[in-house]
């Protein structure tokens, strides 16, 4: 975990939460944990760290689908940044799962809340949030 953390700290420094800057959610899920990423990118295009988070499965969530876990990481994103997205006006979610493709597209009942960009991505994240998913911390 350590190892993990040196390099996440290498590439991706962590900077305040900045309400003008372009701000992204990177989610991965595995059998063995969640896993997430809270980026921003400043007008320069550096990409920061904002936040991350991850969580073991419980026995419970060992049962879910493949699409069911990445679901539930991005409402555990969502809920662990919640402090930081609630004084956006939008923020993209970036997920690697090809089931979850085109919800964007998918008609959703019309809700003044619903401020939520989505996208599927290929992420350039990988070391970073897959591999807190699958080495969750206890914490």
């Amino acid at each position: 975990m350590e190892a993990i953390r040196e390099a996440a700290a290498r590439y991706l420094p962590l900077r305040p939460f900045c309400v003008q800057y372009e701000s992204f959610i990177y989610t991965d899920a595995s059998f063995l944990g969640l896993g997430f990423a809270f980026t921003q990118v400043d007008p320069a295009g550096h990409e920061f760290f904002v936040q991350c988070g991850s969580c073991a499965c419980t026995p419970a969530m060992k049962n879910y689908s493949c699409m069911e876990l990445e679901l539930q990481a991005i409402v555990m994103a969502v809920r662990k940044c919640l402090v930081f997205l609630m004084a956006l006006n939008s923020f993209t979610v970036f997920i690697d799962h090809r089931d979850l493709e085109g919800l964007e597209k998918r008609d959703l009942e019309p809700s003044p809340n619903n401020r939520i960009l989505r996208d599927r991505k290929s992420t350039r994240l990988n070391s970073s949030h897959s591999s807190v998913s699958r080495m969750p911390s206890s914490a």
